[in-house]
């Protein structure tokens, strides 16, 4: 039951995490001002955002308990690549651009959820097959 309990709210994440940059807050580029180094950033979180979904995804149809667990530690890898694409990739330097004051503080909030609930998912996995086994 957690297992689906988590791999929903990583689902919903990963979907937020793909669309934020390009709908919800989106970067330069969509925004209306010419193409910039942003809009890379935008590319990279939306592959990211798509794959932490899949992972969440094969997480809620999988029954075995290793196999979750190698599953929130990859999901919780890819909430630290969202946390640190816009320093990796990078975004645009004034900070009166909507990628500055919208999108990478968002960016930095859903990858800190994203690393607290996998991590928070790993350890409930590990807690409830100790129960089990003793």
């Amino acid at each position: 039951m957690k297992e689906r309990v988590m791999g929903v709210v990583l689902f919903v994440l990963g979907i937020f995490v793909a669309v934020t940059p390009r709908y919800i807050l989106p970067v330069c580029e969509y925004s209306g001002l010419e193409r910039m180094r942003c809009t890379d950033l935008a590319t990279v979180v939306g592959i990211i955002g798509m794959t932490i979904t899949v992972v969440s995804l094969f997480a809620m149809l999988l029954k075995s308990p290793i196999a979750f667990r190698v599953l929130m530690l990859v999901s919780f890898l890819l909430g630290c690549a969202v946390f640190a694409s816009p320093f990796v990739v990078g975004y645009c330097k004034s900070q009166f651009h909507p990628c500055h004051y919208g999108t990478v503080p968002a960016l930095r909030i859903l990858g800190v959820i994203a690393i607290v609930s996998s991590a928070t998912g790993y350890f409930l996995s590990r807690k409830h097959q100790r129960i089990h086994k003793g």
